[in-house]
């Protein structure tokens, strides 16, 4: 469930046909309307508290937290991009879903450097670059969130920034394996024959064991 799209559906509703009435009821009125597992959910959230005794703009921004689709601005721009029409979908109701998405995504608010790295990162198709391209995803958001402006020589850097570490790690991470690779061919060395130990044959202190076929 999107809360959001659903409110946006009743919203007259609550907002102007029950303006005259007191605000416990058009708590009442919202609860009614809600799904019987969704009411329960909201129910327990805000234990202990009582349904009736929360300000209907608290419940709404409540319900929006708990049951809003969790997908940040950047992401929906990037599936804006994404979009193809259906094969059963007709040019009406592909316009409409174009138009919906859109909005919903701000893509009105993106500039120039906006649509740049937008575009950017949607160049990276390849499996391969799975992990930068998510690491990027998180660095717009971030930037976006904080309202800070992030231009394409900025996300190239953030690039090149991701892939030097990463090498750093994969080095460390070999630099240990053959360490361990060492110690494990040291220990290999020093297995006594006799006892199979961690110590040298001549250092050991159990009865010789001779073969007798």
């Amino acid at each position: 469930m999107c809360f959001t799209k659903w409110y946006m559906r009743y919203r007259e509703v609550f907002v102007e046909d029950a303006k005259q009435v007191t605000e416990s009821a058009r708590v009442r009125l919202l609860c009614e309307k809600l799904d019987g597992k969704i009411f329960a959910r909201y129910q327990r959230h805000v234990l202990p508290k009582e349904v009736t005794s929360i300000g209907f703009e608290e419940i709404v921004e409540t319900l929006r937290q708990l049951f809003d689709v969790k997908t940040s601005e950047f992401t929906m721009r990037y599936q804006c991009l994404k979009l193809e029409k259906r094969d059963d979908e007709d040019y009406l109701v592909y316009t409409g879903r174009v138009n919906d998405f859109c909005e919903r995504a701000k893509i009105h608010g993106l500039d120039s450097d906006g649509i740049k790295c937008l575009l950017w990162i949607c160049g990276l198709k390849s499996q391969r670059e799975t992990e930068i391209r998510q690491r990027l995803i998180a660095v717009l958001d971030r930037e976006y969130k904080a309202g800070q402006a992030l231009s394409l020589q900025k996300l190239y850097r953030e690039c090149e920034n991701f892939l030097s570490l990463k090498k750093d790690s994969e080095t460390i991470a070999g630099n240990v394996k053959t360490v361990e690779a060492a110690a494990k061919e040291e220990r290999r060395r020093r297995e006594c024959w006799n006892c199979r130990g961690d110590h040298f044959a001549q250092q050991c202190k159990s009865k010789p064991w001779f073969c007798n076929v």
